[in-house]
């Protein structure tokens, strides 16, 4: 079986951080919906996202150009006044379907949606509640794909239950038709506005598009139409803040790609640099850390994956660090164990573990299978071992991030393909 074997090293230099995915699919759909040409920069490189392209390429979308500049992929699109019917045989992932779905929504002729991933069971839930609402034709063995919707969502007033996803309502915002009359979605008293909904509305907003928010509902007022424009996708934080690790235990690296505006929301992982007084600096497009040396803390972590983000800062901080998380998931303990393999000095109790910081790393082997973005940590801290790291199931992170391991080879890591028993 083929592995990564990961020599020790340090990392200096500049790196494009990949695309937002979710953000691209908007800006797709976007574009699809639009009179014109828009032309998107700095698009993801995944497979599953050129399956969504060639999707919405089915129902009437063009793609006049592809570009690649400088480990960037650009698109130029021509939108089309009139989505058409398609049978779609491999739609590809959820994160996929959510925006395919909306689109289905808008087109008057029949969709059909298959995929050969594995969905969840419940994932068509609040799609077929509110095609049976509002009358819309559709067909769906037992609430599974494949899905055909037959018909365009009426305009008019849709309203949302507080079981209702953030990312299915944000989708419903693109389905809503705005020709004759004006759309709107009604929510419950309590409910509260999600990212993903302001991603929605800024792009849609870039597009020329008004989604306007009143009390409890967000309007969408007749007679408007996407008009063409011109995009650059944000940079994915989560990747962007696998690279500041990288500065933060040793390495010169600084990112590209990311905005303020999304830096700025990701509270969490900022502050817990400020509180390890490691400032993120910026120049023009790029963002670095400044200071190597930090104390241990306590860091209280809601998620999981910020909470393993958390411990690999702290594995080099000086004196204990506790990291609490009030459930920790079977994956949590088998992070927890694999850096523990590698030399990590973790002790694990209920609801917290506890960090002792230390020089390095001993260097070892580990399985990522099904987890890329531990197996980026990994790569990182692959930096601060003293002997090789061994990496399974790297393809997942090429999956994810198919120009990972070529940044990380180009910032100076040391990688090689071998076959290993």
């Amino acid at each position: 079986m083929k592995s990564i074997v990961i020599q020790p090293s340090s990392l200096k230099g500049s790196v494009l951080v990949s695309a937002e995915e979710d953000i691209a699919r908007v800006a797709v759909c976007c574009a699809a919906l639009s009179h014109g040409m828009s032309y998107l920069s700095h698009m993801p490189q995944t497979y599953d996202f050129q399956l969504f392209i060639d999707a919405v390429s089915q129902m009437g979308m063009k793609v006049m150009k592809r570009r690649e500049v400088d480990n960037r992929i650009d698109y130029l699109i021509k939108g089309t006044d009139r989505l058409q019917g398609a049978t779609i045989q491999n739609a590809g992932s959820e994160r996929n379907l959510r925006w395919l779905i909306s689109l289905a929504g808008r087109c008057e002729e029949p969709v059909r949606l298959s995929t050969k991933n594995q969905i969840s069971h419940d994932f068509l839930v609040p799609y077929l509640a509110v095609l049976n609402e509002k009358n819309v034709i559709y067909h769906s063995e037992k609430g599974h794909f494949p899905l055909v919707v037959d018909g365009a969502l009426p305009g008019g007033e849709y309203r949302i239950p507080e079981s209702f996803s953030p990312l299915a309502v944000a989708g419903l915002l693109l389905a809503l038709p705005v020709v004759d009359r004006d759309s709107w979605i009604e929510f419950p008293p309590e409910y509260k506005l999600h990212d993903c909904h302001d991603l929605v509305i800024d792009l849609m907003a870039r597009f020329e598009m008004e989604v306007i928010e009143e009390q409890n509902r967000l309007r969408l007022p007749a007679r408007q139409s996407f008009q063409s424009a011109d995009i650059t996708i944000d940079g994915n934080m989560k990747t962007g803040m696998v690279w500041l690790l990288a500065d933060a235990i040793g390495g010169e690296v600084v990112i590209e790609g990311i905005k303020r505006a999304s830096l700025q929301q990701e509270r969490t992982w900022r502050f817990l640099f400020q509180e390890l007084e490691l400032e993120i600096m910026k120049a023009e497009s790029k963002y670095w850390l400044e200071g190597h040396q930090y104390t241990g803390l306590t860091s209280i972590c809601e998620d999981e994956d910020f909470a393993i983000f958390a411990t690999a800062v702290l594995l080099f901080a000086e004196g204990e660090s506790r990291i609490e998380l009030k459930s920790m998931s079977k994956k949590t303990l088998n992070r927890l164990g694999a850096l523990q393999s590698l030399g990590a000095e973790i002790e694990i109790q209920d609801g917290y573990w506890l960090v002792t910081g230390r020089d390095e790393l001993l260097g070892g082997e580990v399985n990522v299978s099904g987890d890329p973005f531990f197996g980026m940590l990994l790569a990182i801290l692959s930096t601060r071992s003293r002997q090789p790291m061994i990496i399974r199931g790297f393809e997942w992170i090429h999956q994810q991030e198919p120009m990972f391991w070529k940044q990380f080879s180009q910032l100076g890591g040391k990688v090689s393909e071998e076959e290993i028993v």
